[in-house]
């Protein structure tokens, strides 16, 4: 090295003046060559600058010349040889080595020049050299060094890096100081442009972490050198931008955006000091280039917030919420403890300037929202500043205070973790005080204190922001208040001890004890209310901030404004007459033009809002409380002049509203019915007059509102004094008796306030204290207020009364007054004139047609009048126009009316309500003038439903339209139950007095309330209606129609509001005299047949019947047929009335609904599926077909189905009441005189099919007998054929021929002569599933017969799937199909299989149904050797290919089994390299069966072409988008967890030659083929070593080698010798390692291959210690490796024929972790159980059963699939009895699945000839007892108790199926499992139809341990149930007596036959045909 760097130059060398370049490669060779050290020196440099890639070269073309150059160069110097030995001398070889490894990187072409270069590189001499430049102290040479190692790293993608990663010299102590050297100077210049020593390095260490590096790769660097990348962000903060940049999204798509990578390994990275250097660069918030988003700050910010603030992604880990973290002890029980999941992210935390960096704060804020756990310990630690003072940072902290605190409750966290998402569980315990109260007020800001200075502060602004903070701190506590709740009542607690309720009142009581007094708030409120006079925006602020927090406290502290004496009354200021022009006008306003203070006017809307608010949650406000000490007007006065004064779309309204009807609703006035108030406050007046408002004549007009709202106080105040006389009045009004006795109630009497208005007004009118202008405006509150009222009133004559007295009260005064004002005058007689007419709809005539001139002048006048600017000129304006309408007394027409709207619809909208309510109904304006149904849209808002419905007369109702828009008047304000009742009954006023077209039943269908529908129908008038007499018969019979449409005859509860009139209506019709008037009576009755039920409509049917009465038959009928369906329990009152629907029948022979009804009686009798067809018409729970199965059972059981009827009747029924006739008893009738045999028709074809089935299930021969039987089937087959015949008909018509030719074989012949004819004949759009499902019927029938016409069949299926290739997916039912007929001995052309399997490649490569049937063709025809070359060429050369042979794909495996039937077919010819180097990448190494195939395949490539596929998989690499470079690379890429798994579950048994061989293993993905890791690793042994301590590290970890040691366990010999030959290979390699751990291995290594037997075959225990042992040396953190090591230490050689530490690990209890080990000795056992030898081992050491009760079920599973070890423990060990001691004693759910897998295990591998001899079959009463037991489990997930049920099930049919005694106690076990089954139906869904193929898979006997708690994969629930049913089902055959569930288990049998076929269900075939045998001998 000192000769090296003697010859490095001090000074760089000035660049020449002229630029020198290379031409071709001669030049350079020639430059290279010669001798003079400074010409060689110039010359690189030269060459180097020429092949540079400068950074603005964005993108370098192939054809660039510097790549042509050093091609050009290379191709002649493949490996720079003579830069190489240049280098030998120099330097200066080194920055032209990484110039061209740069530009060779560039594409794909180039590679292999730079890859001879990199390989040089790469060894021992040169890497030394480079390392000795690294430790040296040249600067130059240190930066051109790091050039090339970064060129090294980054050559194609990283392809090797990681030998780059072992040659670095990472053990150098000077490396540290590499990232410390920047490049001096003042000028800031971009790092990547021209890097220094610092970004070189660093970049270096970031290239091992980017994307292109595998995740092997990453894990090795993170775990070896994390220190060297942690160092980089040390300094990172003064690093330019742009590196800061690259580094940080290098970080997160490298790391965390890798999911392979561990998460601790991401974790160690940035940990908190990583973090609080990257917190540094927060610090840098400006732009530092020319772009304005080069800011430090914000890469950063946004890094960091993508890893700390997403729960369960980077460094935020999922926690739970409030609660505290939980921690499991060594028995698994869950403790809680006070350690948090956050640890980095809390200290993280304590760091952040929140007050001084809103970055940052962001970054808190996020980190919180996402872990609510760390709030409660982040308040102590960030000592923020809470004592208010005037200061930013005070003002900071503050609003964050706020802002954290105002984060939602973590409600999610209240749920148990093991909830499902479906049900949610929650957690009976609450989460701590302290953390709830931390997460709403922390005690750490002294809260009490701080607040009350606050809001007692000198500073307006820090008022401000304490109220704010104050009110996110009650809002918080009303959001946790009512999560406590709504927990609460989930839980069903009882508020005294329940523990979430007591936690409820914990919170309680805590906050009372934190906030400030009220007294504190009302201070506030009262220093705010003083500075009324100043309407500033601060003012203002303030103001809303004291009334919102009075509000809140009001609300959510009760406790605390109670102690206080505050009149809340008194805020009702701010509505005073002060508050009127500050606030109240407010909402309009601020809609005029120019208002300028709209912001101070909000907030003064929004204080309003919170004292409303107050006011209703507070218990001491009374309204009829004085506003004032002189004062004669009650809080009321101020309310509803508030109410009348603010606008109606306003929140403002809504809010008093709500006020108004809580606080009068609970007076005496409006005790009985809360909803009056309503009615109240809608009459109140809304127009707006100015001061100086006139009538037309110059009388004096005042306010209507101010007049209304007076009187209306003084009424109310003047009523709570004396309510009961006022009520006693109300009931001295009533005329009736009846109404006398009752008394008064909120039905029948309004509120007792009516009188008060009534006796006031007459007394104000008396005394003359009202002018004109005042009593009209009484007289019309009045009169809308009666009117009304009536939509609340079940009977009018109390109103009317009242209208009465007012109107006579009123006639004497006014008949001397008011004449100077004669306008006012009779203006107020027209509205005592229409008080009087309210109820009545005599109508006065049609509007007058032509204008008068006054009307018309005055409107012309109006219209010239320009359009105020202000809103409240434009309301002045408004109400002129509706006065003049309503004073000046003159007739107006429709057209003079349509201009007033029109010009109050541009002035104020609002006031049409004002003028509607002045029209008078009797003139029927409003529909005309309005311009309706075509203006609705535009005056919508303002006509409601009751105006439209008082102004109908009877033309405008009949129209649809005014339908229509009544009824979308009526959902206009989505009105409540109350209002639509109240509008409900003012239709029913109106019905009483006339019938009309009613358009409220449209209104019910939209609100399909059942309170309102009972409202409605159980009100008296409607049930007169209902009932009575029809005058009108066709407006009557609509009528009732409309009316019958909102109920739903098929609901029991809307049947029942109409039950008494249907029953009415019933009895009309049946005592009726049909000679008077039969038509009306028809039409009444035929609308409530629907309503009639069953039993009384079949005795209405047999009463018709007995009369004749064929034309209400059919109505009769309709209705029966509908309530069949709806109804249930109807079957027997069907078949009851068997002969009335037969007599029906015959009245009516054209109905066919009497014919499904005579079907239905007839099958009621029957089983359900007799006939092998499903009876449901859509998809159904399985569980709801119980019932009916059942019913249907026993009433066969106990009656005689269809004696009732006439046998010779069968002839005039449909096909399928004929049908079931068949089937329920034989019948005389001749089948010839039932159906045409020689002209068989579609129709008949389910007769045909039930007549044949009958003979087949009764072994009935001979059917030659029958004439004409020959053209039937000829005509069946046909049908079969023809397209336009329905598919149900088509399948029953070929199963009639395949019965036919079962029953008499002499059919066969013409069968075949007609197929062929047919078959012939069919083209490819003919060809139908139905077609090929007869054929395949036929192939099972007539086996052999047919084999050329299948064959034709199959061809033209295949041209037709050619042909229509586009419709694969939609017709995969009929791809099946010819999978099925290919499976046949038949075959097809072998051109035809060509096309197909072109057009399969070409379309539908992704199709399984396409890919079965292509395999099962390849089976069955030959191809030839080309044509299979070419399809597999083409499949492999697919652009989907290996997308859809991918390892998630779901077409994997059809896929990858249909390639290796084509390597198969011909291998001489497929077996090429080109074939199979595409299938090494989808190759995973596991037992999946797809696996298996592809090394099959390689197997057989190596058979064929004697040639190894060793070369291939050096390229191999176990994950998937990666490959390796040697062997040994693509055995580090191994997965560690599944080799573990492999090595300690894999076969044992498997072998070289079981490859070929195809087995289904249930674990097979989830771990190695052994045979594959074994050769695998035995090639890397041979052909390459790791040459590194790390590199032999990271092969250790990979658990390869415990797989090898494992397989000197195995059973084949071959296999043994394989392994001993690597271990012999490694052991020589570890010699000359320089590996730490290189003695411990070699210790486990050499023990075991120590045997004197060429190749012993060791126990499973002996190879398992030294796996794990191996293992632990290099995972040393696992607890097990001291004992092994220390095992193996003590030991000089290791008895094979002994348990290793058995004894010291299964009884210690010396130490803390005694159930650790005695965990891991009973999975050690469990593990090496895995032969007779390993049994007869354990068994020398009389091993004790412990109580880790899962690990010893494990061991049980192992050693009962040994045959020795299983018949060991039942005959020797008393297994069995003790089983049933545990079971009887310890019996666990969970564990059910284990212990019935262990019993199966002990009946399939035991001798069971020994058993019963030694046991005198005691041993099978054991097994019984035991399943009584198992079949007890309820609270499982679905599944698992499936797979529970299908193994106890198989148990009970392997254990009938031995000969012996009966089996005791047999009947309750069936009874037992039968009950289990019912419990778990619910949630299986049937289809509609037949399910063709129903393959269920589920996990065969014997069960290791592996799977023995697992339950199958995917179960089919369905198919599982059908399995169970069928054998308890044989189980119950086989007893001496029936059980009890034999019928149940009949039925359902039956059932699941039907489902899915008789191939799928031969036992349920049989079943079937006994049944129908039995039913015909009967």
């Amino acid at each position: 090295m000192s000769k090296v760097h003697s010859k490095i130059p001090q000074k760089k060398e000035k660049p020449s003046a002229e630029v020198k370049r290379f031409a071709d490669a001669h030049e350079i060779r020639a430059a290279l060559q010669d001798d003079s050290a400074e010409t060689l020196r110039e010359s690189l440099i030269i060459l180097r600058n020429q092949l540079t890639i400068r950074h603005n070269d964005t993108q370098i073309s192939p054809q660039d010349e510097r790549l042509i150059l050093a091609q050009t160069w290379l191709g002649s110097d493949p490996s720079a040889g003579r830069v190489f030995a240049i280098w030998e001398t120099g330097h200066f070889a080194v920055s032209l080595l990484a110039t061209a490894l740069t530009l060779l990187s560039t594409h794909f072409s180039y590679h292999t020049y730079g890859h001879a270069i990199l390989k040089t590189l790469l060894s021992h001499a040169w890497t030394s050299r480079l390392n000795g430049y690294l430790s040296g102290n040249h600067t130059e040479v240190i930066l051109i060094t790091l050039k090339l190692y970064n060129s090294m790293s980054d050559f194609a993608n990283g392809k090797e890096r990681k030998n780059v990663l072992e040659a670095f010299p990472w053990e150098l102590k000077s490396l540290t100081r590499l990232l410390n050297m920047r490049r001096k100077g003042k000028e800031v210049v971009d790092s990547l442009v021209r890097p220094d020593i610092r970004t070189l390095y660093a970049l270096f260490l970031v290239s091992f972490i980017k994307p292109t590096s595998s995740s092997q790769l990453k894990t090795a660097f993170l775990e070896q050198h994390k220190d060297a990348l942690v160092a980089v962000f040390k300094g990172l903060w003064q690093d330019h931008y742009s590196l800061v940049r690259l580094i940080l999204e290098v970080c997160w798509e490298g790391i965390w955006s890798d999911v392979k990578l561990k998460r601790t390994s991401k974790i160690s990275v940035f940990g908190e000091s990583t973090l609080g250097h990257l917190l540094k660069l927060y610090a840098r918030a400006s732009p530092e280039n020319e772009g304005s988003d080069s800011i430090p700050a914000d890469v950063v910010h946004h890094f960091l917030l993508a890893v700390c603030s997403r729960p369960g992604f980077g460094l935020c880990f999922k926690e739970r919420g409030w609660y505290p973290r939980e921690t499991e002890d060594e028995e698994g029980t869950r403790n809680s403890g006070a350690k948090i999941y956050n640890k980095i992210l809390a200290q993280f935390l304590k760091t952040l300037q929140v007050n001084e960096d809103p970055r940052q704060q962001e970054l808190a804020l996020k980190i919180l929202a996402a872990c609510p756990e760390l709030i409660a310990g982040y308040w102590p630690a960030a000592n923020l500043t809470m004592e208010p003072r005037l200061s930013s940072k005070w003002i900071t902290n503050i609003s964050f205070f706020g802002q954290v605190i105002s984060l939602p409750p973590p409600v999610d966290s209240f749920l148990l973790s093991s909830a499902s998402t479906s049900t949610k569980l929650y957690n009976p315990a609450p989460p701590p005080l302290h953390t709830i109260m931390s997460n709403i007020l922390p005690t750490s800001v002294n809260p009490k204190v701080n607040f009350s200075k606050g809001l007692q502060s000198a500073s307006p602004l820090v008022q401000h922001c304490t109220a704010q903070a104050l009110s996110k701190v009650l809002t918080k506590y009303r959001v946790v208040l009512a999560a406590l709740l709504a927990v609460e009542q989930n839980l069903d607690e009882r508020e005294e001890d329940g523990l979430w309720a007591n936690r409820r009142r914990e919170v309680e009581f805590e906050m009372r004890m934190r906030v400030p007094d009220f007294q504190v708030i009302v201070g506030f409120s009262q220093t705010t209310a003083q500075n009324t006079g100043d309407f500033s925006t601060k003012a203002a602020l303030l103001s809303e901030s004291a009334q919102r927090l009075q509000w809140l406290y009001h609300e959510y502290l009760p406790g605390l404004v109670a102690e206080a004496r505050f009149d809340v009354g008194k805020l009702l200021a701010a509505f005073g007459a002060k508050g009127k022009d500050k606030a109240l006008a407010t909402e309009d306003a601020d809609m005029d033009v120019g208002a300028t203070d709209s912001v101070t006017h909000k907030f003064e809307i929004v204080k309003q809002l919170h004292i409303l608010r107050l006011l209703q949650q507070s218990d001491q406000f009374t309204w009829s409380t004085k506003s004032g000490s002189g004062s004669s007007l009650t809080y009321l006065h101020i309310l509803l002049k508030a109410y009348v004064d603010t606008s109606t779309s306003s929140g403002t309204k809504t809010a008093l509203a709500n006020l108004l009807q809580h606080t009068l609703s609970q007076s005496i006035l409006f005790q009985d019915d809360p909803s009056e108030v309503s009615l109240w406050l809608f009459c109140l007046p809304v127009g707006t007059r100015s001061a100086d408002a006139e009538a037309p004549d110059g009388g004096k007009l005042s306010d209507e509102r101010e007049t209304v709202v007076a009187f209306l106080d003084e009424c109310a105040a003047r009523c709570s004094k004396t309510p009961y006389r006022y009520m006693d009045e109300m009931v001295a009004l009533g005329s009736k008796e009846s109404e006398q006795q009752q008394m008064w109630s909120g039905d029948i009497f309004p509120s007792p306030l009516l009188m008060t208005v009534v006796e006031q007004l007459q007394a104000k009118v008396s005394h003359g204290l009202f002018n004109a202008s005042e009593l009209l405006a009484s007289v019309t509150f009045l009169r809308k207020l009666v009117r009304t009222l009536a939509q609340k009133q079940a009977d009018l004559e109390l109103l009317n009364v009242v209208v009465t007295v007012v109107v006579d009260g009123l006639k004497s005064p006014l008949d001397g007054s008011f004449a100077d004002t004669p306008m006012l005058k009779t203006a107020i007689l027209r509205e005592i004139d229409l008080m009087r007419f309210t109820f009545t709809r005599s109508l006065l005539g049609s509007p007058p047609q032509d204008s008068l001139p006054a009307v018309d002048g005055m409107l012309t006048q109006a219209e010239a009048l320009p359009v105020a600017s202000t809103l409240n000129g434009r309301i002045r304006q408004a109400s002129e126009l509706v006065d003049y309408v309503k004073l000046v007394g003159l007739p107006f027409t429709v057209q003079d009316l349509q201009r007033v709207i029109a010009m109050i619809l541009k002035l104020h909208p609002t006031s049409l309500r004002s003028l509607i309510d002045s029209l008078d109904p009797r003139v029927n304006l409003l529909w005309y003038s309005f311009n309706l149904p075509e203006q609705w849209d535009e005056v919508d808002n303002w006509v409601t439903f009751d105006s439209l419905l008082l102004h109908l007369d009877h033309a405008t109702v009949a129209l649809p339209a005014t339908q229509s828009i009544l009824v979308s008047s009526w959902h206009q304000t989505s009105p409540t139950l109350a209002r639509m009742k109240q509008s409900i009954q003012l239709l029913l006023h109106i019905i009483t007095g006339q019938v009309s077209e009613l358009s409220f039943p449209y209104i019910l269908l939209l609100y399909d309330y059942i309170a309102l529908k009972a409202f409605v129908f159980n009100h008296s008038s409607v049930k007169a209606f209902l009932v009575a007499t029809p005058e009108n018969e066709s407006a009557s019979t609509k009528a009732i129609g409309l009316i019958l449409a909102v109920l739903d005859h098929r609901e029991d509860q809307d049947r029942d509001l109409v039950a008494d009139s249907a029953m009415h209506w019933f009895l009309e019709l049946k005592e009726a005299n049909w000679g008077s008037n039969p038509s009306s009576l028809l039409s009444y009755g035929r609308l409530w047949l629907r309503f009639i039920p069953p039993d009384n409509l079949l005795d209405l049917l047999r009463d018709q019947c007995s009369r004749g009465r064929a034309d209400i038959i059919q109505d009769i009928a309709t209705a029966l047929a509908d309530l069949s369906a709806s109804q249930k329990n109807v079957d027997d009152l069907f078949q009851s009335a068997q002969k009335d629907l037969v007599v029906a029948k015959q009245l009516s022979p054209a109905l066919t609904s009497i014919d499904e009804l005579i079907s239905r009686a007839v099958s009621s009798g029957l089983p359900t599926c007799l006939d092998g067809e499903v009876e449901w018409k859509n998809s159904v729970h399985l569980g709801e077909l119980f019932g009916k199965v059942d019913a249907k059972w026993m009433r066969m059981l106990k009656t005689r189905t269809a004696e009732d009827i006439d046998p010779t009747f069968n002839m005039g029924l449909t096909p399928s009441a004929m049908a079931s006739s068949l089937y329920a008893r034989p019948t005389p009738t001749p089948l010839s005189d039932l159906i045409q045999l020689s002209n068989l028709e579609g129709q008949s074809i389910p007769v045909f099919h039930a007549f044949l089935d009958i003979l087949m299930a009764t072994k009935q021969q001979r059917l030659e007998s029958f004439v004409g039987l020959g053209e039937a089937l000829r005509r069946c087959v046909k049908l079969v054929f023809q397209e336009e015949v329905p598919p149900e008909t088509r399948r029953m018509a070929g199963e009639c021929v395949a019965i036919a030719a079962h029953i008499t074989p002499k059919t066969a012949e013409w069968i075949v002569s007609t197929m062929h004819s047919r078959i012939k004949k069919l083209s490819l759009q003919r060809l139908t599933s139905e077609i090929l499902h007869f054929a395949i019927s036929l192939a099972k029938r007539l086996p052999g017969e047919l084999s050329d016409e299948f064959s034709a069949l199959l061809d033209l299926g295949l041209r037709w799937s050619v042909e229509f290739v586009v419709e694969w997916p939609p017709q995969s039912r009929l791809l099946r199909h010819l999978s099925t007929l290919a499976n046949i001995p038949s075959g097809c052309l072998p051109s035809t299989l060509e096309t197909f399997l072109l057009a399969l490649v070409r379309e539908q490569l992704d199709q399984s149904a396409a890919l079965e049937l292509a395999q099962a063709c390849l089976r069955r025809t030959n191809l030839k050797p080309f044509v299979v070359n070419r399809t597999l060429q083409s499949i492999l050369q697919h652009t989907n290919f290996f997308a859809l042979a991918a390892h998630s794909s779901s077409t994997r495996t059809d896929l990858i089994d249909l390639v290796h039937t084509l390597f198969h077919l011909h291998p001489s010819n497929t077996c090429q390299a080109s074939h199979i180097e595409p299938l090494v990448g989808l190759y995973n190494g596991t037992l999946a069966k797809a696996d298996q195939m592809l090394l099959s395949i390689f197997q057989l490539f190596e058979d064929q072409r004697k040639t190894s596929v060793a070369s291939v998989f050096r390229a191999w690499s176990a994950t998937s988008g990666s490959s390796s470079s040697t062997t040994l690379d693509a055995v580090r890429s191994l997965d560690p967890a599944l080799a573990l798994k492999t090595a300690l579950h894999g076969p044992l048994r498997r072998s070289f030659g079981d490859v070929r061989i195809i087995r289904d293993y249930d674990q097979g993905g989830r771990m190695y083929d052994p045979v594959f890791v074994i050769l695998l690793f035995s090639s890397a042994m041979q052909e390459i070593l790791p040459r590194t301590g790390p590199a032999w590290v990271e092969l250790f970890r990979t658990n390869a080698v415990s797989v090898v040691i494992r397989s000197l366990s195995s059973k084949v010999d071959a296999l043994r010798r394989v392994a001993l030959s690597s271990i012999a290979a490694l052991s020589v390699g570890l010699e000359r390692s320089d590996m730490v751990e290189k003695h411990q291995v070699i210790t486990c290594l050499e023990k075991p291959s120590d045997e004197q037997a060429p190749s012993p075959r060791l126990s499973s225990y002996t190879t398992l210690l030294f796996a794990h042992s191996l293992r632990g040396s290099f995972y040393p953190s696992n607890f097990i490796y001291p004992i092994t090591s220390r095992f193996l230490l003590q030991r000089p050689e290791i008895d094979v024929n002994d348990v290793p530490m058995l004894f010291s690990m299964l009884y210690s209890g010396s130490n803390e972790e005694w159930k650790k080990e005695r965990g891991w000795i009973l999975r050690f056992l469990t593990d090496g159980m895995a032969a007779t030898q390993d049994f007869k081992v354990l068994k020398r050491r009389h091993t004790a059963m412990s109580k880790l009760r899962a690990s010893v079920l494990e061991f049980l599973a192992n050693a009962t699939s040994c045959v020795y070890a299983a018949n060991y423990l039942v005959l020797k060990s008393g297994l069995l009895s003790w089983i049933e001691c545990q079971l009887v004693l310890t019996f666990r759910e969970n564990e059910a699945l284990a212990w019935a897998r262990i019993l199966e295990n002990i009946i399939v591998v035991a001798d069971l000839t020994k058993l019963e001899g030694t046991t005198g079959g005691a041993w099978r009463q054991s097994v019984c007892r035991c399943l009584l037991i198992l079949f007890n489990h309820t609270n499982l997930d679905d599944n698992l108790a499936w797979t529970i049920d299908l193994t106890l099930c198989s148990i009970l049919h392997r254990l009938l199926s031995l000969k012996g005694q009966n089996i005791l106690r047999l009947e309750e076990v069936i009874q037992r499992a039968v009950e289990q089954l019912e419990k778990r139906t619910s949630s299986i869904i049937v289809g509609d139809h037949q399910v063709e193929r129903m393959v269920q898979r589920h996990a065969l006997p014997p069960h290791s341990a592996l799977e023995l708690h697992l339950p199958s994969r995917d179960i089919n629930m369905l198919s599982a149930w059908g399995e169970c049913v069928t054998i308890l089902w044989e189980a119950a055959m086989s007893c001496p007596q029936h059980p009890s569930c034999w019928n149940k288990l009949t039925a359902r049998l039956l059932l699941w036959r039907a489902i899915v076929g008789p191939e799928e269900s031969p036992v349920g075939e049989y079943a079937r045909c006994q049944v129908i045998a039995n039913l015909q001998s009967k």
